[in-house]
């Protein structure tokens, strides 16, 4: 059984009397998601709970370049944060906009343990206005929530409250980090299949058509839309035919057939299932290639 400090049974407590959005902030390892799943199972609170999970780069149930809600996907193409705030903001709103729409109960959103800086501010307090939590719980060693969370203190809406970090968090390397991401590749892609996606028939973002396939390697990954605009995951580049503007990319069985768009994101995975991080975008370098002419 998990011995849970008092003030998170007081936070329960709070939010099971006027009920809301939860928006969940803390730095790496502090026990976010502990909290979080906490929370979700916890007996006095509305169901049925969805569970926004908004750290591009968390690698456990879905892998790094996806944030997800509980049935739901947004890719954002990268496994951090960093650089890309507006693609783990707007995805965070439109996760919570599908809470909503499925009439959930309660909305947990998780984030990333980037708090550190400005830009780290930034993202944490867009999250703040965009979602409009009820509540707002920051798990906190010491004051590194201070420069996100002091705007907020003593408003009506949202309710700000600091929590302790659990005695069981467990603090984990880069490493270790990046190895979960590589299981999580290799587990969500290994479950795929092989689909043909025609350029000429579906929409591409991040870079162009004709780009991609002078360009294109195997490990590119994109993410993946139906003809409603709605996240189907991410595929992975496998190959392609310039002649024929054809690309093989391995998808999530449930995408066969269904792919209207296509988004190239900033991650290429190695034979391994690694990430690599490409120092610059493809979408920039030929951006900027074109301002220099």
């Amino acid at each position: 059984m998990i011995e849970l400090p008092e003030p998170w049974r007081r936070a329960a407590e709070e939010i099971a009397a006027d009920p809301g959005e939860v928006l969940v902030l803390g730095a790496a390892d502090a026990g976010k998601t502990t909290l979080i799943g906490w929370l979700a199972s916890h007996p006095d609170l509305p169901r049925p709970c969805y569970v926004v999970d908004s750290d591009p780069g968390q690698g456990r149930s879905i892998p790094g370049l996806l944030v997800g809600g509980s049935e739901d996907f947004y890719f954002v193409g990268s496994n951090s944060p960093r650089g890309h705030l507006l693609g783990c903001a707007v995805g965070a709103r439109r996760l919570c906009d599908c809470g909503r729409s499925r009439r959930a109960g309660l909305i947990l959103v998780n984030t990333s343990g980037w708090v550190e800086d400005g830009a780290a501010i930034a993202l944490a307090q867009a999250l703040i206005e965009l979602l409009t939590p009820r509540w707002v719980l920051g798990l906190a060693r010491g004051v590194e929530l201070e420069p996100i969370l002091e705007p907020y203190r003593g408003l009506r809406m949202p309710r700000v409250r600091y929590l302790p970090v659990s005695t069981r968090a467990v603090r984990r390397t880069p490493l270790e980090r990046s190895k979960r991401r590589q299981e999580a590749y290799r587990a969500y892609f290994g479950a795929g299949r092989l689909e043909e996606v025609a350029l000429g028939r579906v929409g591409l973002s991040g870079m162009s058509p004709s780009a991609l396939l002078s360009r294109g390697r195997p490990g590119m990954v994109l993410g993946l839309f139906d003809e409603e605009n709605r996240c189907l995951g991410a595929g992975m580049l496998c190959g392609l035919e310039s002649d024929r503007r054809v690309l093989q990319l391995q998808v999530p069985a449930g995408a066969a057939g269904r792919i209207r768009r296509l988004h190239l994101g900033r991650i290429e995975l190695s034979a391994d299932f690694s990430d690599v991080s490409p120092r610059k975008s493809p979408a920039t370098r030929t951006f900027r290639a074109r301002c220099a002419r």
